[in-house]
């Protein structure tokens, strides 16, 4: 079992931090700030993410539907439609790692490649060549969580140097932490309620215990500006104190 030195930890928390704060404030950026975060978490040379629809139920069928990568080039590279249509019909069959994947789909570890095989051995494979090779990568590790749309993956690649057993540590608890803000984003308010998207912000986060300094600190406002937005929020309720306000949104959550 390796152990995170301090510097690790602390990094990780800032990164969790953040990635709940993109989930709940910027949904649409959680995919980008993942790739960007995790970059700067393991250092590596390219990083990107595979959005799939592959389910519980039809894990051993490759069914990647996008790419986002650190390196735009890489990104409109693997996006091209017969670059997709390759890696789903056979490269994801022959890559170690994405074989071993489909094949378990519930082991959702970081896993190395250099674990499942030699850079000679890969070296041999069409998988290296059609993908890795254009952009000089060799080493790679990946690691999957479950998004709302079923299994993702985030993978890390570099030209040389490859990854350590505390990197790879860092990579499962980074997606976990991506996991969860993904499945559990900012709950919304109906339209019918008109309030701004900052004020479905502080009104989520009365609603859930907070105080006015503490959601002043999570937003990064002053504490006077969340009292201006709470004015507001009870006019448009027409509700009198932050228990009702708090009410009105439990009652308003789709769920």
């Amino acid at each position: 079992m390796v152990a995170l030195p301090e510097r690790d930890v602390r990094r990780f928390v800032e990164f969790a931090h953040e990635t709940g704060r993109v989930a709940m404030v910027e949904p649409r950026r959680l995919y980008r700030w993942a790739i960007e975060g995790i970059g700067q978490l393991v250092p590596s040379d390219t990083v990107w993410h595979l959005e799939s629809k592959r389910s519980e139920l039809s894990g051993c069928e490759a069914s990647v539907i996008r790419y986002r990568a650190a390196d735009r080039q890489f990104e409109a590279y693997r996006n091209s439609r017969e670059v997709i249509a390759a890696w789903n019909e056979r490269l994801a069959y022959e890559h170690p790692t994405a074989a071993y994947r489909l094949r378990r789909p519930f082991d959702l570890r970081a896993l190395r490649l250099s674990d499942f095989t030699t850079p000679t051995s890969f070296r041999q494979l069409e998988v290296y060549n059609v993908l890795l090779r254009p952009f000089g990568l060799e080493r790679t590790v990946n690691v999957a969580y479950r998004g709302p749309r079923g299994f993702h993956e985030i993978v890390c690649a570099r030209t040389r140097l490859d990854f350590s057993d505390r990197e790879l540590m860092l990579l499962n608890l980074a997606a976990t932490a991506i996991g969860l803000a993904a499945r559990d984003p900012a709950p919304k308010v109906p339209p019918a309620l008109a309030l701004t998207a900052r004020e479905a912000q502080v009104l989520e986060r009365v609603a859930r215990g907070g105080s006015n300094a503490e959601i002043a600190q999570a937003l990064t406002v002053a504490p006077g500006t969340i009292k201006k937005h709470l004015d507001n929020i009870y006019t448009k309720l027409g509700v009198r104190n932050r228990v009702e306000a708090a009410r009105s949104w439990h009652i308003a959550r789709p769920d």
